[in-house]
């Protein structure tokens, strides 16, 4: 949606003027809620709207506004507003643009709720006990990437029309219910009235849980959106377009920064000799390996749905799995402690920019 809206949002996109009432910013605040949209990420004019008077009753406001809903955002997620110079109106036009973006395919993401279905644990043994001969780190998430697979199948016949089955388990209760209304002394009627009772809660328990975590992961990927920025100026002033322009331009920059070499002096031992040093005594204990039991307690102090990494396991996937999969993990943690090297399956990450400020207008606007 796109337009003059003729309200603001928040008191600081009104200046040189008497404050806008709190009613129309919440009321106002209230209707992008119910219509679950939210501004597009922008640049350029931050305010654009002006009555173009003298100075002295002149009012600048933010009337014009690009927005869009979760639906838009996730399909083209690089989506970004520009408003321009307002030029002879009292206006600014909006000029919004939607870049290409590369498609990666469906995140893996695991879901707490899997851990409580009968083969869970017997899913992750076959999978986890296929042999690797190459180092710890390695094997864990080669290993990782097996159950990955196998719990992505379990999901597609299990959880995936979860809400079907639960209307269908609902009727057959309610159909149940109404039989026994008939024949108050059959005993089978009563025996599958606890079976389906014990299969809908389990049902409605796990699609509760499931909504839950996808909630959170859809707030998260929102809120990646807004940080996208579509484009930006770089570090010689000249405008940059498009997700691969703009993100070159970042290397850019930071090679810049990094990929040059100095010389540096050595350093002086006196300074290190008068400066309090760590005792021997402290300094072996900070040097020694870390033991099973540690790596553990680190562990098992993680939230259930937090560290939910590149690899899409979150700490859940390790409690509930520890016994199996628990050796393997301390056995790589104990290897990158000991030889100081990560393989490229350890290493992978997501790097993200996140902006100091609410909005991006005066920081990357062209």
């Amino acid at each position: 949606m796109l337009g003059d809206f003729n309200v603001v949002r928040d008191v600081s996109e009104r200046v040189r003027s008497t404050p806008p009432t709190l009613s129309d910013i919440l009321y106002f605040n209230s209707w992008l809620l119910n219509c679950g949209v939210d501004d597009v990420n922008g640049s350029g004019c931050e305010l654009t709207w002006k009555n173009k008077q003298d100075i002295s009753t002149l009012v600048w406001s933010k009337h014009n506004r690009a927005l869009a809903n979760t639906a838009w955002i996730n399909k083209f997620p690089a989506t970004s507003a520009n408003f321009l110079p307002s030029g002879v109106s009292d206006h600014s036009p909006v000029l919004v643009t939607v870049f290409a973006d590369k498609y990666h395919g469906a995140r893996f993401s695991f879901l707490n709720c899997w851990v409580n279905h009968p083969d869970y644990h017997s899913l992750v043994k076959e999978s986890w006990l296929e042999p690797f001969t190459r180092c710890h780190i390695y094997k864990l998430f080669a290993r990782l990437k097996n159950v990955k697979k196998k719990l992505a199948q379990m999901h597609k016949e299990n959880f995936s029309k979860i809400s079907q089955w639960i209307k269908l388990c609902k009727e057959n209760l309610f159909d149940c219910q109404m039989k026994i209304q008939q024949n108050v002394h059959s005993p089978e009627l009563y025996d599958k009235e606890k079976d389906l009772l014990h299969n809908y809660i389990a049902l409605r328990k796990a699609e509760e849980n499931i909504l839950r975590q996808k909630y959170f992961f859809a707030r998260i990927h929102e809120r990646k959106q807004q940080q996208i920025l579509g484009q930006i100026k770089d570090k010689d002033g000249l405008g940059r377009a498009g997700l691969d322009d703009v993100a070159s331009s970042f290397v850019d920059y930071y090679k810049s920064l990094l990929g040059s070499s100095l010389a540096i002096s050595p350093i002086d031992d006196q300074y290190i000799q008068q400066s309090p040093c760590v005792k021997d005594a402290d300094s072996l204990v900070l040097l020694r390996p870390f033991e099973a039991a540690e790596i553990k307690n680190a562990v098992f102090r993680i939230g259930p749905d937090k560290s939910l990494g590149s690899d899409g396991f979150s700490s859940e996937f390790f409690k509930a799995s520890w016994d199996l999969v628990g050796p393997d993990f301390c056995k790589a943690v104990q290897a990158y402690f000991r030889n100081g090297r990560l393989n490229k399956q350890a290493n992978a990450t997501l790097i993200a920019l996140i902006p100091k400020k609410k909005n991006l207008y005066k920081c990357y606007g062209f």
